[in-house]
């Protein structure tokens, strides 16, 4: 099973890519209003109206937080499996939303 510590930096890289190429069609709390992923480069808008640009650094960020959070019990409700971090094939929109709430806020503040 991989665990965050056990990714690679080229295996991280691969996994968020991965992921942010679901939006915008993923986005559930935060609007994605614009997006050029071959520079990864995500363009969102939270319910108050702020906007906010995710980078892969950002998004690298975020998955570690991700997992963190994932892997002290703060997430049972996105119901991932222990192999996740290998397959996103079984996350949904909300657990995409929640790896791009860890990118800009650092915690999952919208649902």
């Amino acid at each position: 099973m991989k665990t965050a510590e056990r990714l690679t930096k080229q295996e991280e890289i691969a996994l968020v890519k991965e992921v942010y190429e679901n939006f915008p069609e993923s986005s559930v709390c935060l609007r994605c209003t614009k997006w050029k992923y071959d520079d990864f480069i995500f363009h969102f808008e939270d319910e108050e109206g702020e906007k906010h640009i995710v980078r892969l650094n950002d998004a690298i960020r975020g998955l570690r937080l991700f997992v963190a959070a994932i892997d002290r019990g703060e997430l049972p409700g996105l119901g991932l499996s222990a192999g996740y971090l290998s397959d996103t094939g079984e996350w949904d929109a909300y657990a995409f939303d929640a790896l791009n709430q860890m990118a800009i806020y650092g915690e999952v503040v919208y649902g």
